[in-house]
């Protein structure tokens, strides 16, 4: 009966952010695709225990290499200025670096943060530019929440271009500057214990979960 039920469904750990803002604005998706099959998931910071859980697969943000586990990259990351269209129109043109000097800033200070991944200090640095008051402006513990206070016009943010996507593509966000994105060291990753027999809820799901991912590169590449 535990089989049968488990090849019903399907659960997925991850990371509360990816939840909100990549991995649950595509569920429909999947579930216009597979309509009988339940899917669980599971949002939460704690690296799941495989072993102790019902958990079927996990996906983390981290450099990969997890021990006891077969880990396979869904989707690499970096990192690109966003705000809101309202926040750009009472600021004037933010076309250069130099532009951002007087502009409110928004703060990622989730725990997820990637060593690679750049503070404000960091970026004006990068690009020769001091901005004195550079570490005052709302701060976060969400990567989600952080995006969520740019679309609301709060400020600029440093966000993660996968978990931003969406709200560019609608014109919730803009990314203004002409520079490239800045690749960090981490990605997302699809974990699962080595030696695991997927039934065919789990299967169909790792396969969507990476057509997605493509899409999403796609679309990454078309608005960089």
């Amino acid at each position: 009966m535990r089989a049968a039920t488990r090849g019903r469904r399907v659960s997925i750990s991850t990371a509360p952010s990816f939840a909100s803002k990549w991995l649950i604005p595509r569920l429909d998706r999947f579930q216009e695709l597979y309509p009988d099959t339940e899917v669980r998931l599971s949002a939460d910071m704690a690296l799941v225990e495989f072993s102790g859980s019902d958990i079927d697969l996990a996906i983390r943000y981290g450099p990969g290499g997890y021990e006891g586990l077969q880990a396979e990259r869904l989707m690499t990351e970096s990192v690109i200025v966003v705000g809101s269209p309202r926040l750009l129109e009472s600021h004037g043109p933010l076309r250069t670096p130099s532009d951002l000097i007087s502009a409110p800033l928004i703060h990622d200070d989730g725990p997820e943060r990637d060593p690679s991944c750049p503070t404000w200090g960091m970026w004006f640095a990068a690009r020769g530019l001091r901005r004195v008051d550079v570490e005052r402006g709302l701060r976060f513990n969400q990567s989600s929440l952080a995006i969520e206070a740019a679309i609301a016009g709060k400020g600029l943010a440093l966000a993660k271009r996968q978990l931003a996507l969406r709200d560019i593509a609608d014109g919730r966000l803009v990314a203004p500057l002409s520079e490239s994105d800045a690749p960090v060291n981490f990605a997302y990753w699809l974990v699962w214990p080595r030696g695991r027999r997927f039934e065919p809820a789990q299967t169909a799901f790792l396969e969507w979960l990476r057509g997605q991912a493509m899409e999403g590169d796609s679309a990454a590449d078309q608005t960089a």
